[in-house]
């Protein structure tokens, strides 16, 4: 079910300091709405552009335009707090394939980079100009694996899955493999290990097949693309 609960205006004329305040009480919470797959972009968008409306509203201003610049400056800290969250996301991903996968012979790497930080978000980031974010995150498995549709192999896949699907950015996933029978065994493991209920968007989740150099490992390697400037 889908609940949304919202925090109505009084009816009773408030000073501006007070209606000042009551923006920052302005809730809009959706129990069962939305998913981790949805982006925190659109999450904050929405709450600013409740809370701007609401602000000009008070003071006499166009709600439309309140609405619109609450959405921007909402939209980046949904967009930065849901970076971080990835990065924590895939750091946990990490740990969890090098402790149950590093037997089978699989390893995974996770790399970083930094990324600007929103002009609108940067007082509350500490006046940070940058952040830390996901650059990539490689799953390497013996291919010997792959080719006997090993039950360890699989499971390394899948837990790729359970990572893309409660990213909140975009994901590019390639993968490498000997073959297109092997690609698509890799990305039905991959999608089946999508968290239940939060199977991401095709256009939020993009693959793709590169042919393996001859001795190497098979492996799936995670970027994000969307990523704002």
């Amino acid at each position: 079910s889908c609940t949304l609960i919202f925090i109505k205006e009084p009816t009773m004329k408030l000073a501006f300091s007070a209606r000042l305040s009551l923006v920052a009480v302005v809730a809009l919470v959706a129990t069962g709405c939305a998913t981790q797959a949805q982006t925190q972009a659109s999450i904050g968008a929405g709450i600013g552009c409740a809370a701007g409306a609401l602000l000009a509203k008070s003071v006499g201003a166009k709600q439309g335009a309140g609405c619109a610049m609450g959405a921007a400056v909402g939209g980046a800290i949904g967009y930065s707090r849901g970076r971080q969250a990835d990065l924590e996301l895939a750091r946990k991903t990490s740990r969890e394939i090098s402790t149950t996968a590093a037997a089978a012979g699989a390893s995974v790497q996770l790399a970083t980079r930094q990324e600007a930080v929103p002009p609108q978000e940067r007082a509350e980031m500490g006046n940070a100009q940058t952040m830390e974010v996901v650059d990539k995150m490689v799953v390497n498995v013996p291919m010997s694996l792959v080719a006997r549709r090993d039950e360890r192999a699989a499971a390394t896949f899948e837990r790729v899955g359970d990572y893309v699907s409660n990213a909140n950015t975009n994901s590019e996933v390639v993968v490498k493999a000997r073959t297109p029978e092997d690609y698509n065994f890799i990305v039905g493991q991959i999608r089946s290990g999508y968290a239940t209920g939060k199977a991401p968007e095709p256009t939020r989740v993009k693959y793709r097949f590169e042919p393996m150099q001859r001795g190497s490992q098979a492996s799936v390697e995670v970027g994000h693309v969307g990523a704002q400037a």
